[in-house]
């Protein structure tokens, strides 16, 4: 299994995604993740995507389109953040 600290996503073209469900979840080791480039216009559904990302210390979710998301957890009761570190967002 390989473990990654940080992600380079700026190649992902996300203008089409409307599921981001559990998307980074369980994500442990990951430090830093730069989501600038991420078009979430689309995006009915964030549950739990940082769920478990326990080693992140800060996100910038400024550029984040939130206004079609309708869900931020799921049936399991599983947030957008849960287990994840105290962020500085």
């Amino acid at each position: 299994m390989q473990i990654f600290e940080n992600l380079d996503l700026s190649s992902f073209d996300t203008s089409k995604v409307t599921g981001m469900w559990v998307m980074f979840s369980g994500c442990k080791s990951l430090t830093s993740l730069d989501l600038s480039s991420f078009n979430t216009s689309k995006v009915e559904n964030m549950g739990g995507m940082f769920a478990g990302c326990e080693s992140l210390t800060a996100l910038d979710l400024s550029s984040f389109n939130t206004s079609k998301v309708e869900n931020m957890g799921d049936v399991r009761g599983l947030r957008i953040f849960d287990g994840a570190r105290p962020l500085q967002l």
